[in-house]
């Protein structure tokens, strides 16, 4: 028995959803390692110069 275009056009809608779904996911994956990255970029640069500003202090007392 053939399909009727309204369950073609369900079934082509499904695969398109479930492909934009992945998408999506892959996407917000991607984001959050790169919101990670940075959170650690930024605190890694607040320890530095941290540390940075005590040495100065240190050679160049006030």
């Amino acid at each position: 028995m053939a399909a009727s275009t309204w369950q073609t056009n369900a079934t082509a809608v499904s695969t398109a959803r479930a492909g934009a779904c992945a998408d999506l996911a892959g996407a917000a994956a991607r984001l959050s390692t790169r919101a990670q990255s940075y959170t650690k970029a930024a605190a890694d640069y607040t320890a530095t110069d941290q540390h940075g500003a005590v040495q100065f202090t240190v050679l160049v007392p006030r």
